[in-house]
């Protein structure tokens, strides 16, 4: 993925020209396709990234346990476990344990501030995705077109290994590529 043909593009199996800086809305597009096809890998979701945690509705902020109790502790969180129950998340390890906590789900708490609706990181994410950046979109927003979106999704979606992100190379070289990649 670069806007231009370099000799890192030559023995590539597939070179993608985006438009410079657009890296984000490619990989969005991408992120569309896993899991609008089901393509995610739940488990891994859920252990080790903050996707089944709790957002409020009001203010935008994951819901904190000093939002709940008088004296309540900033740094515990909370998710929907499978039972549809409000629980705290582990704070001090990604491991569940027997916690199985669900991915999309909203649900009404009572803060210290009222009644407040909360739903998953994953339940917003899925949202902005299937609003802004279907294949198409995103296609132009990056100059790609939405079936090689779609088929690169589905190519990282059903692949057996990770992606890199590199400061040093590509995205990390523009104003906020931080924030980017």
């Amino acid at each position: 993925i670069t806007a231009d043909y370099n000799p890192s593009s030559i023995p590539a199996d597939l070179w993608v020209s985006v438009n410079p800086g657009s890296d984000t809305a490619l990989g969005l597009g991408m992120s569309q396709v896993i899991i609008s096809e089901g393509l995610h890998k739940e488990d891994f979701i859920k252990e080790q990234t903050d996707l089944p945690l709790l957002v409020r509705s009001d203010n935008s902020k994951f819901l904190r346990e000093s939002h709940l109790k008088e004296e309540g502790r900033d740094y515990i969180y909370y998710m929907i476990d499978k039972d549809g129950e409000i629980v705290e998340a582990p704070h001090k390890s990604l491991v569940l344990d027997d916690l199985d906590p669900a991915l999309e789900g909203e649900a009404e708490v009572e803060t210290l501030d009222g009644t407040v609706k909360v739903r998953t990181v994953f339940s917003n994410l899925k949202d902005l995705l299937d609003r802004e950046y279907t294949p198409e979109k995103a296609s132009e927003k990056c100059g790609v077109n939405p079936d090689v979106i779609r088929t690169m999704g589905r190519k990282f979606g059903n692949a057996r290994g990770v992606c890199q992100a590199s400061a040093t190379y590509g995205v990390g070289k523009y104003y906020h590529g931080n924030l980017m990649q």
